[in-house]
């Protein structure tokens, strides 16, 4: 199995926890969220959220203190943290 089907699969595990109603701490959230975004998008170039968007703020901090890894870094690591959480 390639390394992006194993990304899109345990993607599509996580997503399926959260709309089924497991919670995670939001620490392991932002952490997913993160390595998602590197992974799928890369180094964060969007503007900063307003000091008043306090989850907006968390998110886009989270991402920011990935820059400079690499897309197929985060996809792993995004990968390990999924199935750490058993999914």
């Amino acid at each position: 199995m390639s390394s992006s089907c194993n990304f899109n699969t345990k993607s599509a595990a996580f997503e399926n926890a959260i709309r089924c109603g497991r919670r995670f701490d939001n620490s392991v959230l932002l952490q997913a969220y993160a390595y998602y975004k590197q992974a799928t998008v890369g180094d964060n170039k969007t503007s900063a959220p307003s000091m008043f968007d306090l989850k907006g703020k968390a998110k886009y901090d989270a991402w920011c203190q990935l820059k400079g890894t690499s897309k197929s870094q985060a996809e792993l690591q995004y990968m390990n943290l999924v199935t750490k959480l058993g999914l």
